[in-house]
């Protein structure tokens, strides 16, 4: 699931408001499939231009995470995803 999660971060990154600005993904379209690693979310400098982040409390990071990677698909169809082509 982590492997999948890695790429659909790659495949579903957002691109600026003007798409001739591109993505803010730094890393070249055809290179998304053969970088798309788990390493490669795992260091500081992650392959984006500009990131946003929130520091939260271990309730809202459990309600966030179990977004992310709930434990059945019917706890993923029922939590909201917004991203449909991302696979459960």
């Amino acid at each position: 699931i982590y492997e999948q999660f890695v790429f659909d971060v790659i495949e579903q990154a957002p691109n600026r408001k003007s798409k001739w600005e591109g993505s803010y993904l730094t890393i070249p379209i055809h290179r998304h499939i053969d970088l798309a690693q788990p390493e490669l979310l795992q260091v500081l400098e992650l392959p984006f231009d500009q990131v946003q982040y929130c520091i939260c409390m271990p309730v809202q990071w459990t309600m966030h995470f179990d977004r992310i990677f709930p434990s059945s698909i019917q706890a993923a169809r029922a939590s909201g995803q917004n991203f449909s082509s991302c696979s459960c």
